[in-house]
């Protein structure tokens, strides 16, 4: 057992860290609050589970002291509870993140001192109201004080009012005596040992993704692995394309197994595969992708991740790619393309998505006639592939065939009505 105070010192101090394997912190700010809710109101709220060895894997924004002497906590479980308090006790970002790791950060969460409510900040409610007090500022050592909070205020029993606040606020701030049970995977286990448990415990309650999974097991040999995607995520952000985790991991599995499908990743896979194999997959990915998106924007007019409702249409063509480094003529290029769009507008993957992707990947990388196959298979699906007029009818902008529609406008070389020059370059 360890007080809330004591974990986040042992973080601060780098005794306790983050595996690389790890996914980021990804819990959204409403579950942010109800730890806090939990908390407060006495509610377990579940263990750690740590690994504890002398020589601890790569970690996330190498934030470990190698020169300590003895054993260091690895955190296999509890990182979202463990960042979020440490969010809010510190009000800080953990030495194991970057500002930009934290997509949802929680630390504009309020406190109502009297009614002992959380409430996210709400400038009509809260502004002039002294009651509301960020939670961060509540729980900082000298931050708030009962009297500071009354004298804003205009009340007849001061006292009364005091003895209220006071006694909530110190509940607030007991919070960080309150303790974990931390299970611990000894010091003999190795790093494959110390991820199969970290998979077992993330695979009940609230599971890690197939995805997540699949890339702390690769991240188990190759530990730098997400940190060179989120570097091409950043690169290629910079054109106006924005692949998630997810995305990419999907691709190395097409590259190391031939299938879409998370679970084609089997232990023997994991076991096969070293640092450089996947180093191998990931350098041809990234040169399948360096050659593609140049020919989504310059022949199939898709500027940006905006263009579309859903990156996975790019995944059969980035099969192919990875199977025949090019497309060896116009024709089959073109016909990919056309392929795409359709695929996009007729919503290929609304649903059932692995199986579809998994599908389509077979289609284009088996068979010999790829494009008539792709297109025979939607065309089962849909039961047709031409557009009606009645299709138009009653859709929104956030219709497929709304983006159609402008990708459609470009390659007519549509004009801004604003300042006359075109659409492409304007919007």
């Amino acid at each position: 057992m360890k007080t809330i105070d004591n974990i986040l010192y042992d973080i601060t101090s780098k005794q306790m860290v983050l595996p690389e394997f790890q996914r980021e912190y990804v819990w959204s700010k409403e579950q942010a609050k109800q730890l806090l809710v939990s908390l407060y109101r006495g509610y377990p709220v579940g263990s750690l589970l740590v690994w504890k060895t002398e020589h601890p894997p790569q970690i996330k924004n190498d934030a470990v002291d190698r020169q300590a002497r003895g054993y260091t906590s690895v955190l296999l479980d509890g990182q979202q509870r463990v960042t979020t308090l440490y969010l809010f006790v510190k009000d800080q970002i953990p030495p194991y993140y970057n500002k930009d790791d934290i997509t949802h950060d929680p630390r504009d969460l309020h406190f109502n001192l009297r009614t002992e409510e959380f409430r996210y900040f709400q400038k009509q409610l809260m502004e002039a109201n002294p009651e509301w007090q960020r939670v961060t500022a509540c729980l900082k050592p000298n931050g708030i004080d009962s009297y500071d909070v009354i004298d804003q205020m205009e009340v007849k029993d001061e006292r009364s009012l005091n003895r209220t606040l006071s006694k909530n606020l110190r509940k607030l701030q007991a919070i960080t005596n309150k303790t974990f049970p931390i299970q611990e995977v000894g010091h003999q286990a190795t790093i494959d040992e110390a991820i199969d448990v970290f998979d077992r415990v993330n695979s009940q309650g609230t599971p890690l993704t197939d995805a997540e999974l699949v890339l702390a097991h690769i991240a188990g040999k190759w530990p730098n692995v997400r940190q060179k995607i989120k570097d091409k995520q950043r690169e290629l952000q910079q054109s106006d394309f924005d692949f998630d985790l997810d995305f990419f991991t999907r691709c190395m599995v097409i590259s190391v197994t031939g299938s879409a499908l998370f679970k084609s990743m089997t232990n023997d896979i994991y076991d096969r595969e070293t640092e450089e194999s996947y180093k191998k997959h990931w350098g041809k990915l990234i040169k399948v992708i360096n050659y593609l998106i140049p020919i989504a924007k310059e022949s199939g007019f898709i500027d940006s991740s905006d263009d579309l409702r859903t990156n996975n249409v790019f995944i059969p063509l980035i099969a192919y790619l990875l199977k025949h480094e090019s497309f060896p003529s116009q024709q089959l290029k073109n016909g990919f393309l056309y392929w795409l769009h359709l695929a996009h507008v007729w919503s290929r993957y609304s649903g059932q998505t692995d199986q579809r992707l998994d599908r389509d990947v077979f289609l284009a990388t088996q068979k010999t006639d790829s494009i008539k196959n792709l297109v025979d298979e939607l065309l089962d699906m849909k039961g047709r592939i031409e557009l009606k007029a009645s299709d138009l009818e009653g859709r929104g902008a956030g219709n497929p065939l709304h983006r159609l529609l402008y990708i459609v406008s470009k390659w007519r070389k549509a004009q801004d009505w604003q300042n006359g020059g075109s659409i492409r370059d304007t919007l």
